[in-house]
């Protein structure tokens, strides 16, 4: 069995989990806002501790949210909302790039920015994507205001709602 460990709210606890986390491990997120930016580096699953009043991961306006990259690293993230990520370049909320693997279900993507490429919420580089009841609202981008899948890129998407997402 994979370990599971309960994070308090704010950005330090999260960024320290994820640090230590050996592959696998289920970080559960208590109520209120976690402040990034993070960084995954191994396998793991993020997911909100009360489903009634999920955790936010919450960007601080620069640089991609929660950026996943390398061949082999595979992220679960359900009943999560990631908000407020600023990328200058790609991928204002999630950035997935050379051979990543994420899994999204019932994530909501809520006001991310990516101005100098695209993909306000979420961009696709060498990657794979599925995403399940998702709601992709209000990102913005140079191209994909909410999503930009690009070079080789894979997305299987069901039952997700785009909402006011704009592209230049």
């Amino acid at each position: 069995m994979q370990p599971s460990m309960t994070i308090p709210a704010g950005g330090g606890p999260l960024r320290a989990a994820l640090a230590a986390a050996p592959p696998g491990a289920t970080l559960r997120l208590s109520p209120g806002d976690h402040v990034g930016p993070f960084v995954v580096m191994a396998d793991v699953t993020l997911c909100s501790r009360d489903l009634a009043n999920p955790a936010v991961l919450r960007g601080g306006g620069e640089g991609s949210l929660l950026p996943i990259d390398g061949k082999g690293v595979t992220v679960t993230i359900h009943d999560l909302v990631l908000s407020g990520g600023g990328d200058t370049n790609a991928g204002g909320l999630i950035r997935i790039a050379n051979g990543a693997i994420l899994s999204l279900e019932r994530v909501t993507l809520r006001e991310g920015s990516a101005n100098g490429y695209g993909g306000g919420g979420l961009f696709i580089r060498r990657g794979e994507v599925s995403l399940v009841d998702c709601t992709i609202e209000r990102c913005s981008g140079r191209s994909g205001g909410g999503l930009l899948v690009a070079n080789d890129a894979t997305l299987d998407a069901k039952g997700c709602v785009f909402v006011d997402n704009t592209a230049a």
